[in-house]
């Protein structure tokens, strides 16, 4: 599409072209009629282009700063086009390196961020069914703890207090040797013989509370504050739990194991 502007044929979409490397509508229209020129006067340019006296020095001068118009000063000056194929080239290398300076202060900004900063703190809760698939994953959970395991469970569910026995209460008790605070409540029937107790030691907090209510909670593991396993209401392969790192349920087991603790006895002693 061709306009025509005052005796100058403006090639309308080569101007948009033009904004893409940082020219505005005028410096476009005033680097087109110098084209057209050997060189020129600000007011030849004036008709060739129809702006308005008051606003081509301005036009000019950016045209200068941007590289795209050399100046012979004097009265009056005279200004001729820098060849489009080396004007062009300024102006990508100077989008270029603006664009390498952006991305170097976003890095740098972004990297003072930790990653909860950037990510959106949205917790999840999934199923677990199955004695083995639970067992599994507070397996997972307590070994990976870094600073605080807390345990409830019903010795109702044979199946969990044969396994503390036989397999957690080894872990933990490991765990607990290299700093992590260990907290297990049992409730229920206390089935656990004095020599399994005093193997312990010191390195855990091991307490009982015989509570009905508790009994349907069936098992609460609490991690590190920030994931949970909870639920076991029924055995075997129709046991059903969850596991979360939404922090409200973090937070309302937390509260719920530490209400019963404060209730809870101390069996170590």
């Amino acid at each position: 599409m061709v306009k025509r502007v005052n005796g100058l044929d403006v090639v309308v979409d080569l101007n948009k072209n033009f904004k893409h490397f940082g020219l505005t509508d005028y410096e476009a229209r005033t680097y087109v009629a110098l084209l057209s020129l050997t060189k020129g006067t600000a007011n030849e340019i004036v008709e060739l282009t129809g702006i308005p006296h008051s606003k081509i020095y301005f036009v000019l001068n950016n045209l200068e700063k941007k590289g795209w118009v050399v100046v012979q000063r004097g009265r009056p000056s005279f200004y001729k086009a820098v060849p489009a194929k080396y004007a062009l080239s300024i102006a990508k290398d100077r989008i270029v390196l603006k664009l390498q300076n952006a991305e170097n202060e976003i890095i740098k900004e972004l990297s003072k961020l930790s990653t909860s900063d950037l990510i959106a703190e949205k917790g999840e809760l999934w199923t677990i069914r199955g004695f083995n698939n639970v067992v599994r994953k507070v397996e997972d959970l307590i070994t990976n703890a870094e600073s605080e395991i807390f345990m409830g469970f019903t010795t109702e569910n044979e199946g969990f207090l044969r396994v503390f026995k036989d397999r957690w209460a080894r872990v933990l008790k490991v765990l607990s040797s290299q700093g992590v605070e260990v907290k297990i409540m049992l409730a229920g029937v206390l089935d656990v013989d004095d020599a399994f107790l005093e193997s312990f030691g010191d390195l855990v907090q091991l307490r009982w509370v015989n509570s009905d209510d508790y009994r349907f909670m069936g098992i609460g593991v609490v991690v590190d504050n920030s994931e949970v396993v909870f639920g076991g209401f029924r055995t075997g392969k129709d046991l059903s739990t969850w596991w979360s790192d939404e922090k409200g349920f973090v937070f309302m087991l937390k509260e719920m194991l530490e209400i019963r603790w404060q209730e809870s006895t101390n069996i170590l002693t």
